[in-house]
Formats: structure tokens, sequence, C-alpha cells
């Protein structure tokens, strides 16, 4: 053939394969691309297409990480291992990926979804606590586990694990930013309300057992005000629900007082007092001032907020990456005669400088060995907090969803574009259905793609509890009748000898 007719016959060919698609993460055929055959053929001399595809992963983590479901703070203040979790239900922190606004959400279906595969660890950078230096954590996961990552402003996409850049900014968890971003917005104990006992507005969430911190759905009451107020003796007490106790608490030890902090909640001195007096080791003003003062980390702390705001940093990037309220960064900057511009300036600024993302950045991504991994099902937001960041959850079944992909066909007019079908078939690594209805979809939007002659297609799955599903689907036209049917009867003898096999 000369390269003229090798030139006709392969033109437009290589403009397929969905140059301008990315990677999915929802089932969506429209991903698939077919091109015309360049050659004719008689049905004696009839070519089978064959193609084996490895597909459908299940994303996991190690059984020591930390999720953030609702408990007991005090005895897991940084959550529970998932393999503890292990046949339980429950609430789960989660998060709006639209509006990364924080939400509670229920758990199930957590198992183990694989032994011994292959993990990567992945290291992160943030600030520990306020005024400390920046510390390293990590989570060792699959390579295709995804992740929330910030992207601009307000926006955010997911990312696997293997694919994470340094610098990257990852969601963060409740317990590492700032009043002005999830804290500020609901208690952790009122979101678990709102997911536990639906409409609270107008109502309080009381910890029956009088301990802040141990947020266990059992130990949580939904009350009136009056009712709430007369449990615990308002003039002793005090009240304000829009005050979080963990919160203040945290923000007096870290060398604030009960006025600096009303100031930052807009209240009266003696509501905060009411609040965490009798918590926490009362100082004077005067003890205050000097502990604020004299401590080279708070010193250090300022310093490093002042040149953030100057290098280009938002208040509310500063305010997340120092867990600190954005009115005490505000505070800090006037403090330190920095002028503050206005907030369309400042962002503006931002994204001509293009500066590099703030707290929780990856640091590095490396191969970990292997070891035995786990997941679980979130309803509604399908993710979770684990390790203080946000990960997507499994499948809806809740199953290891490991295959290879076995497609046959004989072609009539067109053949299906490999490139294509790889992203084809990635778009199904959340699709949550069962094995035989996945098989028969991909059966079924293959053949009103190519309108095949004769189309197969099983899957190797692996097993479940000890169960293995290989389902078969296969279609052929008029001229391929005998042909389907000594197909079927063939997979139904060799799932007697060998696996069970399922037959469409």
């Amino acid at each position: 053939m000369s390269e003229t007719k090798k030139e006709q016959d392969l033109s437009g060919v290589t403009l397929l394969g969905n140059q301008n698609t990315k990677y999915k993460f929802d089932y969506d055929p429209s991903i698939l691309e077919c091109f015309e055959r360049k050659f004719e053929e008689t049905q004696e001399d009839e070519q089978v297409v064959s193609l084996d595809c490895f597909e459908f992963v299940s994303r996991c983590v190690i059984g020591d990480t930390l999720i953030d479901v609702a408990r007991n703070e005090e005895m897991y203040p940084q959550g529970v291992p998932i393999r503890d979790l292990v046949g339980t239900e429950g609430y789960v922190y989660s998060v709006d990926p639209e509006t990364l606004m924080p939400v509670v959400k229920k758990y199930r279906d957590v198992r183990c979804t694989g032994k011994n595969r292959e993990v990567v660890k992945v290291t992160m950078e943030h600030i520990g606590c306020r005024g400390t230096k920046s510390v390293l954590t990590s989570i060792t996961c699959t390579p295709d586990h995804l992740f929330l990552v910030k992207k601009g402003f307000n926006g955010s996409m997911w990312v696997k694990a293997e694919d994470l850049a340094p610098d990257m900014r990852l969601i963060a968890d409740q317990h590492t930013v700032g009043t002005d971003s999830f804290r500020a917005s609901k208690s952790r104990h009122r979101l678990l309300g709102e997911a536990i006992f639906g409409n609270i507005d107008g109502y309080d969430i009381h910890h029956i057992n009088g301990v802040h911190l141990d947020n266990r759905p059992e130990n949580l009451q939904k009350l009136t005000t009056s009712e709430h107020q007369h449990l615990h003796r308002s003039q002793d007490y005090g009240y304000d629900s829009t005050l979080d106790i963990d919160e203040l608490v945290r923000l007096y030890e870290s060398g604030e007082n009960f006025s600096s902090i009303a100031r930052m909640f807009g209240c009266n001195e003696s509501t905060i007092y009411s609040r965490i007096g009798h918590l926490v080791n009362k100082r004077t003003q005067a003890e205050s001032l000097m502990l604020v003062n004299r401590t080279d980390d708070i010193i250090n702390r300022n310093k490093e907020i002042c040149e953030l705001y100057q290098t280009g940093y938002l208040i509310k990037e500063i305010s997340d990456y120092m867990q600190l309220d954005s009115t005490a960064v505000s505070n800090i900057l006037k403090e330190n005669e920095v002028q503050i511009i206005s907030s369309n300036a400042a962002k503006q600024r931002r994204m001509e400088l293009d500066l590099p993302p703030l707290n929780h950045r990856v640091v590095s991504v490396e191969p970990a060995g292997v070891a035995d991994v786990y997941n679980m099902e979130v309803d509604d937001t399908h993710c979770f907090f684990a390790n203080g960041v946000v990960i997507h959850n499994c499948p809806r079944t809740g199953q290891p969803d490991l295959a290879t992909i076995h497609i046959n066909y004989i072609a009539d007019r067109y053949l299906v574009e490999s490139k294509s079908l790889k992203l084809y078939l990635f778009s199904f690594q959340q699709h949550g259905d069962f094995h035989e209805s996945c098989i028969t979809m991909i059966k079924n939007d293959l053949v009103e793609l190519l309108h095949p002659k004769y189309l197969e297609v099983y899957g190797d799955f692996n097993s479940r509890g000890g169960v293995s599903i290989l389902p078969f689907s296969v279609y052929a036209d008029e001229n391929h009748q005998e042909m389907k049917k000594a197909r079927q009867l063939s997979m139904m003898q060799y799932s007697c000898e060998h696996k069970p096999r399922t037959s469409q």
C-alpha cells in the first residue's frame, strides 16, 4: 500500500481519543467515540475485536486512619481509627463539595476493602496549633483515592492521591481551620443536632452528661431555650447559643482573656466568663498581657501574619492558616500598623500574584508498600474527614470493585476508539451499581455506539465475601443469533466447571 493510501485510510483517526476530555468520576457514556472501518470483509472472514480492560478500583485508606465521627472527643480527640469502625453505623463530619461548608451525614458499610493493596503516603504541612511552627502530618491510601483540593478562592476539585502535586492545598477539617470558616458557621454539636434531630432553629443541643466534648449521639438532646436554661441555671452557667464552649476554651488557653474574647464575638465579658469560667485556670488581665507579650511564638506568629498579608495573602487565608478568627488577624495587622486595603483590592492583588496556598499544603506523595485498606459509604455527600482532610468514600455498594472487563465484538461499520473506551470505563469508578447492571450498561452503550454484528461483555470481578461474580452480557444481530445462543451455553457450562457466572 502506498504512503498516500495509508494517509488516506488513517485520515481523521489521529484526531480521535477525546483530546479535550478529562478524567471523570461519574458515569458518562458521551465520552465514547468510534471511527469508521477502512477495509471490507465478507461474513466468512469477519474479524473479532478483543479488549481487556483493568477497571473498577475501590479507593481506600489504611486501618489506622483517623475518621472524624460523632464520638466522645475527650477519649478520641483526633478521630477513631477506621478499622475500629468496621461493622458500625453512625454520623461522620463531612463537607458539601459545592459550598465547602461542614455538614454531618450518616455513614455505613465500613469494611476492609482489600488485603495487601499497594498504597502511597501523602505528606502535608500545616500549623499545629496557635503560635506553633508548622508540622507535618500524613495519610496513607491507595494511589487512586480522591482528595478534595482547593481550587481558586471558593472552588474545589477531586484529585487522585498519585496526582497530588507539591503546594496543592487540601480542604481541612473543623479542628484545623479558623473560626472564619467552618467553626463560626455552626458548632460541632449543632451540626450533629441537625443531622440527628432535623431542623433545630430556635432550639439548643444539650449534652446530657454535661461533658461538652462528649458528642456521642446518645449524649445529645434537643431542648428549647427555656428548658436548657433551666437545666444549667443561667446565673451560674450563662447562655448564648452562638458561642461554642470548645472554641472559647481554646482561645482563652492560647493567651486571650475574657475581655478580648468578648470583643471577638460581640458580647459582654460576663457572658464569656459564665460560659467558661469554671472550665479554665483563670488569670488576671496582667497575667494575660504578660503571656501574650512575652511568648516568643506569639511574637513570631504576629510577625508572620504581617509578612503574609504584605506578601499578598488574604485575611481569610491567613486566619485559616493560623487558626485565628479573621477579626483577630485584622487586629494584629492594625496593632503592627500594617495598612489594610479593601477586600476587592486584596482579592485582585491575590489573583495577580498567583501565590501558593497556605494551610494543609501537599509536601510529597511517596510509595508506602502494601497494607490492608478500608473504606465506608457516606450518604449524600460521599466524602468525609480523615486525618484532618476531606477524602472520597467508596461506591454505594460498599464493596471492593476490582475487575478485568473483557469486551469482544464483530464490527459492522464502526470500531470503538481505545482512549475513549478507557475514559468511559474510568467514569464507572464512582458509579454505584451492581456488577451485573454495570456489565449490561457497558454492553448497551457499546451497541448503541457501534451497531455491531455481535458484541459480548463480561467482567471478572474480585470475590465479595468469598463469592465470585462474573456477569456476562451479549448482543447479536439477526444473522448472529445462533452464535449468541452457543456463546451463552458455553459460558454457563464454564461457570459450572469453574466460577459462578450470570448470563443475560
